[in-house]
């Protein structure tokens, strides 16, 4: 056995998974007829990148390094872009001058604005501010209530 079978077949005692390729045994993240190409998923010059492509989510470029797709971002891609929430990122909520957002993505009217369902465009409806005008000075808007 030459030494570079040798050195494959001690790497591969070291691994958990290794592809028989004709009569020799790659390691992990080799393949082909003398295991100089790399397997499916794996990157880099010595194959030891593994990057596998989650649909939707990130895609994996010729070195391995994840390509976020979507709505998602980070470093590896596992969390939403900014002024997106949820478990798939697929909430929008972008702060205004009428509301904030929660870490979920719901949105929080400010002030005396009300009714997120139409981006906190009403005034609240309670007594004090029925018919009355609603101010929000911080932001020195001025609001008809009806």
């Amino acid at each position: 056995m030459d030494q570079t079978a040798q050195s494959n077949v001690f790497q591969y005692r070291k691994t958990t998974h290794a592809i028989k390729s004709g009569d020799k045994v790659c390691v992990t993240g080799k393949a082909g007829p003398n295991c100089d190409k790399c397997d499916l998923n794996f990157y880099g010059h010595n194959c030891s990148i593994f990057c596998e492509s989650q649909v939707g989510q990130y895609s994996c470029d010729d070195q391995g390094n994840r390509v976020c797709e979507g709505n998602w971002g980070g470093v590896n891609c596992s969390s939403c872009s900014e002024n997106f929430y949820g478990s798939d990122c697929q909430k929008f909520c972008s702060s205004s001058k009428n509301y904030t957002c929660t870490e979920t993505g719901e949105k929080i009217c400010i002030g005396n604005m009300n009714n997120p369902a139409t981006n906190c465009t009403e005034c609240k409806t309670e007594l004090l501010w029925k018919e009355l005008q609603c101010f929000l000075p911080r932001f020195g808007t001025l609001h008809l209530c009806k």
